[in-house]
């Protein structure tokens, strides 16, 4: 028997449509979704939406779930309509409630909507990182993702029909996890595993990316290294730059300085204040700036047995890491 969403969502179905209920929600019961990643339109898009429900109300039912808060709601789809109804001078919106979601499900709507209504290639470099991440993490279940997507078109559309799973995103067997995820967004393996590194950085650095003032393999190499170094290095680098009339703060660094930046940092554990005074030392070419990480080569027989030579070492480097926290873990377990 295929994945069915009623089940899942423990939401009645009569004749093959699934029963969301439409209600009618004041806009100050609804709080934002905890771990939105997801920009909010701005200028003409923003304005076009903000036109559209001054003439015609909110088309598309906002998707909340229930919160621990009592009389409140937190959105899973619908955060623009709900920002441009406000923007209006609406006060309320037309809701449906989803209850007993686990935090994976509610996630996945997030994800799923944000993916559809935009367009995966219309998102910037760090929400593609987080749909990606999100997407190849085990968390997704590919039914259940399918079915949230099925649902999510029916709403969107009126009709509320279900659709097979089978039609949406299908994925051979034989392909590795990444290589399946990136077919599904027209990605390498390489992309995708470079997307999957860009997502663990801080909000800062993902902010310069997305203002295409750090490249994404420098993004990469600071992936490799802690939050606090991370943090630090932003702080050293950090300049203002005006994008779209509006003013950021962000960092520019090259891939000549990125890599010596991780070899620094390869290790580090230390405080902020201790990884300013690296940096610091570092641009004045002190002989005081940490000694490079012993290096270790991966032995070219175990190489090829695993990777094509067209890998590229991101992608390697990936599938290395993800191995050897599976095996540590494996060893904690064993041994507690």
């Amino acid at each position: 028997m295929g994945f069915n969403i009623s089940d899942m969502l423990g939401t009645p179905s009569i004749g093959g449509v699934q029963a969301n209920k439409v209600i009618i929600l004041e806009l100050t019961s609804l709080v934002p979704y905890h771990n939105h990643c997801f920009r909010l339109y701005e200028g003409e898009r923003l304005e076009d939406m903000v036109q559209s429900i001054k003439q015609n109300g909110v088309l598309s039912p906002i998707i909340a779930r229930t919160t621990n808060e009592s009389g409140k709601y937190e959105i899973l789809a619908g955060h623009n309509r709900c920002n441009a109804a406000k923007i209006a001078g609406l006060t309320a919106v037309p809701c449906i409630i989803k209850e007993n979601l686990t935090d994976d499900e509610a996630e996945m709507y997030v994800i799923e909507t944000n993916a559809m209504q935009r367009g995966f290639n219309d998102l910037s470099i760090s929400e593609q990182a987080a749909v990606v991440a999100l997407r190849h993490s085990k968390m997704f279940n590919d039914d259940k993702a399918a079915a949230i997507r099925s649902e999510l078109q029916a709403i969107e559309s009126g009709t509320e029909e279900n659709t097979s799973s089978e039609q949406v995103y299908a994925v051979k067997d034989g392909k590795s996890k990444l290589a399946a995820t990136g077919t599904e967004y027209g990605l390498s393996k390489n992309s995708v595993a470079r997307l999957i590194r860009v997502n663990t950085l801080t909000e800062e650095l993902k902010q310069s990316i997305d203002l295409n003032l750090l490249p994404v393999r420098a993004g990469v190499e600071f992936s490799y290294i802690s939050k606090t170094a991370q943090k630090a290095i932003f702080e050293f680098y950090k300049e203002t730059v005006v994008k779209n009339e509006k003013e950021y703060q962000a960092v520019k660094i090259d891939m000549k300085t990125a890599p010596m930046l991780r070899e620094m940092f390869q290790d580090f554990s230390g405080s902020r204040e201790t990884a300013l005074k690296m940096l610091e030392s570092y641009a004045k070419g002190s002989s005081d700036k940490p000694k490079k990480p012993k290096s270790h080569k991966l032995n070219t027989v175990i190489c090829s047995k695993y990777f094509n030579e067209e890998e590229s070492d991101e992608y390697i480097n990936s599938i290395i890491d993800q191995a050897l926290q599976m095996y540590f873990e494996h060893e904690k377990a064993q041994g507690a």
